[in-house]
């Protein structure tokens, strides 16, 4: 919610309209604390989980501080598929605020992910379908689909920004959880 709350907050003081930004933060936190108290029971089970990132820099570094502070994980491994000089410096700043010490690795690839997996084994990885096939066999029980969600049954598109989205990747989060822990076993047997 921080992210969202230094935009909506920078917004306010561009426009001259800080009053109505900060009532917008005020509503948008009511909003995600009340849905959370309500639907979310399972949280408790993330607390402090080991956690991997990998992703593009413009979702990956937000989502060390949502993973940090929204989820209350710790990430102890951050993949980006870019690697420039400002993406260097914007993390940079990013886990120092956080202070936080994770394995990095800039400009990855399958294979790297797959080595930087093997090395920390996290609990969780938020990634793509890519990293959902680079953690297979690694003994990781939750990846978690936030970059491209191609395995989930979703014909439109869902926001991941504002408040809206927390509950929305917090929503992701939870389904993935429990998907985890149905049979991977066929049950239906044709009658004929």
């Amino acid at each position: 919610m921080t992210n969202t709350q230094r935009w909506l907050s920078a917004l306010g003081e561009r426009f001259d309209t800080l009053k109505a930004a900060d009532e917008m933060v005020a509503e948008g936190e009511r909003m995600v604390t009340t849905t959370c108290r309500r639907k979310w029971p399972m949280a408790r089970f993330l607390y402090r989980t080991p956690a991997a990132i990998v992703a593009d820099a413009t979702i990956g570094i937000p989502l060390v501080r949502f993973v940090t502070e929204e989820m209350e994980m710790t990430p102890r491994f951050i993949a980006l598929y870019s690697g420039n000089r400002s993406v260097r410096d914007l993390l940079d700043g990013e886990l120092k605020s956080l202070g936080l010490a994770p394995k990095i690795e800039y400009g990855t690839d399958v294979y790297k992910t797959r080595q930087g997996l093997q090395e920390v084994v996290p609990r969780v990885v938020f990634g793509s379908t890519i990293e959902r096939h680079a953690a297979d066999g690694l003994g990781i029980p939750y990846v978690v689909e936030v970059v491209k969600m191609m395995r989930q049954f979703r014909m439109i598109n869902r926001e991941y920004f504002g408040y809206t989205g927390i509950l929305n990747l917090f929503e992701a989060v939870q389904n993935e959880w429990t998907m985890a822990w149905r049979s991977k076993e066929k049950r239906y047997r044709a009658k004929w």
